[in-house]
């Protein structure tokens, strides 16, 4: 190999050396200015999580409180309509009583007018079996 090649040959390896070196150094600021950008679009997504977090907490609250409103408004209005229903059977059930009671007084008046008229009959047979007893 001549001289003027071997020149040109170290001339090209020195110039790849500095290239390459100027190539290291631009990626490592690259490589810094995105993990830079990265942790301050990481801190940046943390709070917009953290506000969300804390709005839906908040959301979820007040929906709790709302809830608990509508149900405590349908127990007592549940409770309302179960005390309404009592009344209404408790009233059957007196009418329903007092219908059976008079039903219950007339059958019994019945059989008492049924013992009378077979004590009315034992009698009158006594009386005629102590007639035949006595003619005899």
């Amino acid at each position: 190999m001549d001289v003027e090649t071997s020149e040109a040959i170290h001339s090209v390896r020195h110039e790849i050396t500095r290239v390459e070196g100027s190539l290291r150094a631009d990626v490592g600021r690259v490589e810094a200015s995105l993990r830079g950008e990265i942790e301050k679009l990481g801190h940046t997504l943390r709070g917009e999580m953290s506000t969300l977090g804390d709005g839906l907490r908040a959301e979820m609250a007040s929906m709790g409180d709302g809830l608990r409103a509508e149900m405590a408004e349908m127990g007592d209005g549940l409770r309302a309509e179960m005390a309404g229903m009592g009344d209404g059977l408790r009233a059957e059930m007196t009418a329903m009583r007092d219908e059976l009671r008079r039903h219950t007084d007339v059958r019994i008046e019945d059989v008492r007018d049924d013992i009378r008229i077979l004590a009315e009959g034992f009698a009158s047979l006594s009386a005629r079996i102590e007639t035949l007893s006595r003619d005899r």
